[in-house]
């Protein structure tokens, strides 16, 4: 990610950092589709949608409001980790960390770098408990895929 600035930095620089790694990240953002659906491929926000995601949750002074944000990325895009990592940063607490890895892993189109996402968690209970809900996912993408794509996933 990009990084934070230092004590004194102003927000605008703050923000041009943070639009930097936005654009970097979404130069490798077409991946295999995660989900097995047909279609091959999907592709993952783009740099400027990632910054408007990223500038809502910023501006948001609650942390329900936040949440809410990181449920709208969830119901309407895919992400790479390093976005995922991007935005979840932004949150303060622990449990809204966790909750944010969980909706957004099946979204990803790079799960395999989850670990990024784990060491965002502070709490070992926390990281714990996202890695078994990975795993559970993980298992159902697998039957899927055994099964031929026949059960929606």
């Amino acid at each position: 990610p990009a990084p934070l600035p230092v004590s004194g930095e102003s927000a605008k620089t703050k923000d041009k950092q943070r639009q930097q790694g936005a654009s970097e990240t979404a130069s490798s953002s077409t991946q295999r589709n995660p989900q097995g659906q047909p279609g091959g491929q999907v592709k993952a926000m783009s740099a400027t949608e990632l910054s408007q995601f990223w500038g809502a949750i910023e501006r948001a002074s609650f942390r329900n409001d936040k949440m809410a944000i990181i449920r709208q990325v969830n119901r309407d895009q895919y992400l790479t980790t390093q976005q995922a990592e991007l935005l979840i940063e932004t949150l303060t607490f622990s449990k809204d960390r966790r909750d944010a890895v969980k909706l957004l892993y099946p979204k990803l189109v790079d799960p395999s770098r989850i670990e990024t996402l784990y060491q965002l968690l502070d709490q070992p209970t926390h990281r714990r408990e996202v890695e078994r809900e990975v795993e559970q996912i993980n298992m159902g993408r697998r039957l899927h895929r055994a099964q031929g794509g026949r059960r929606g996933y």
